[in-house]
């Protein structure tokens, strides 16, 4: 097990087999039940000829999204391709290639997707002065149709689109900066867009951390319809907001001072904040880098009444 994906109804986890000539890919499908998470069915990989692995995977109640991603000797993902199945009844459907708009050789690389809209992005794509196009797609009896690409005029040294999210009517898109060799230190930041599909519009100034720059600011983002969580290196932490009212940004920081944030990843789910740590915490006669999950219970409804403390 090496990727997962989970929405209302479906979990989704991808499998590579070492075991098994040719390294095949795999992704189990399990249902949500009154009794828990029950096996549904086994998706073999799409694209078999192709030497890849499951390098991304986004699932809605209705269809998925996998990006299969192909290695160079030297550890250099060189491309991908992404590929759509559909709920047909009780099963999943064939598997489609989802054709890129744009000559994108990592397409897929990131991905966001609900049951209407799927997002998918390169972050190596440059054409024209534009950096990393972000193209949205709709579902369309059953198929999904290319609607709009959003790309930005950035300076070098940024990636626009490290992370998305759909957020009920919203995408939310990370633009980071190099973190090493730039001087000044450059600033990573979060902005929110609405709209879409067919045009998405920024809704008002980009999201930045307070009190200094953090260049991989936003390299996580979850979201629910009215709650955002933004992952911060520099702060050990997340930074989080609410949709509603004055949108007021809220600084939330892992209170345990030895948590190494070499990886912060974010989730919200049902109100909660969750913060992942891989390397941490790190203390005095415990095992390193066993990892560590910090949840806070209730966030989300706490942001849309008082804010954080």
């Amino acid at each position: 097990m090496y990727r997962l994906a989970m929405g209302e109804t479906w979990l989704a986890i991808a499998t590579r087999d070492i075991g098994a000539t040719g390294w095949p890919n795999y992704v189990d499908m399990y249902r949500r039940t009154a009794a828990g998470w029950s096996f549904a069915q086994r998706l073999n990989s799409p694209a078999p000829s192709f030497n890849g692995y499951v390098r991304n995977l986004v699932v809605s109640d209705s269809s998925i999204a996998i990006s299969l991603g192909e290695w160079s000797a030297n550890d250099v993902m060189v491309r991908s391709r992404v590929y759509t199945y559909t709920l047909e009844g009780e099963l999943w459907g064939e598997a489609r290639e989802l054709v890129p708009p744009f000559d994108a050789p990592l397409f897929g690389e990131v991905m966001a997707a609900n049951a209407h809209m799927l997002v998918v992005g390169d972050p190596t794509f440059f054409s024209g002065g534009t950096r990393f196009a972000i193209s949205t797609f709709v579902r369309e009896n059953d198929e999904w149709r290319f609607a709009s690409s959003l790309g930005a005029s950035i300076p070098d040294g940024y990636a626009f689109g490290r992370a998305m999210a759909l957020c009920g009517s919203r995408l939310v898109v990370s633009t980071t900066g190099r973190t090493s060799g730039a001087s000044p230190p450059v600033q990573g930041y979060v902005t929110v867009y609405h709209g879409g599909p067919e045009s998405w519009v920024a809704d008002g100034a980009p999201i930045v951390t307070i009190g200094g720059p953090d260049p991989t600011f936003g390299s996580s983002l979850a979201c629910s319809e009215s709650t955002l969580a933004i992952r911060s290196t520099r702060t050990k932490g997340a930074y989080a907001l609410s949709f509603d009212g004055d949108r007021q940004v809220r600084q939330y920081i892992v209170t345990d001072p030895e948590a190494s944030s070499g990886g912060f990843e974010v989730a919200v789910a049902g109100g909660d904040l969750f913060i992942g740590d891989p390397h941490g915490p790190w203390l005095s006669g415990a095992p390193q880098n066993d990892g560590a999950v910090y949840v806070y219970p209730g966030v989300g409804e706490f942001i849309l009444i008082q804010g954080f403390d």
